[in-house]
């Protein structure tokens, strides 16, 4: 029922009686809650929900990532809320020595003009390019 944490949840289910049983102890359950309470409380409200780009330096880390991301996407379709997939659609990535230098610090990633100080958060000027792009796609929900 629960593969590590995730959770389990059902694309077509909108009664009370399931969102009242969701497991909010798992990432579906506690992710579709919060979907279902934001368009219920918040009706006509503009929502979104933005995936981050790459990060982390670990297979599994990564590879756990793309399981959750993959599942809030799901949720966030059932519950008709826009998503910005930075992970799959950005051009990002932690892996790429343009982007980041793993033989160099946080700071001199970040004086060098890198996108990423760690792997894992990005730069200034990670930021700086990024920034305009989650703002330009808040403009259209």
């Amino acid at each position: 029922n629960v593969d590590g944490g995730i959770g389990t949840f059902d694309a077509d289910d909108f009664s009370t009686e399931y969102i009242a049983a969701l497991d909010k102890n798992t990432f579906s359950g506690a992710l579709e809650y919060v979907f279902y309470k934001m368009v219920t409380v918040w009706k006509g409200k503009h929502i979104g929900y933005i995936i981050p780009q790459k990060m982390g330096t670990g297979s599994a880390a990564v590879a756990g990532r793309i399981l959750f991301f993959d599942r809030a996407r799901e949720i966030a379709a059932k519950w008709g809320i826009p998503v910005i997939d930075l992970w799959n659609d950005y051009y990002f990535n932690w892996r790429l020595a343009a982007h980041y230098d793993p033989s160099m610090s946080a700071e001199q990633n970040n004086a060098a003009g890198n996108l990423y100080r760690d792997g894992q958060h990005l730069t200034d000027t990670g930021y700086a390019i990024q920034s305009p792009v989650i703002a330009e796609w808040m403009k259209g929900i």
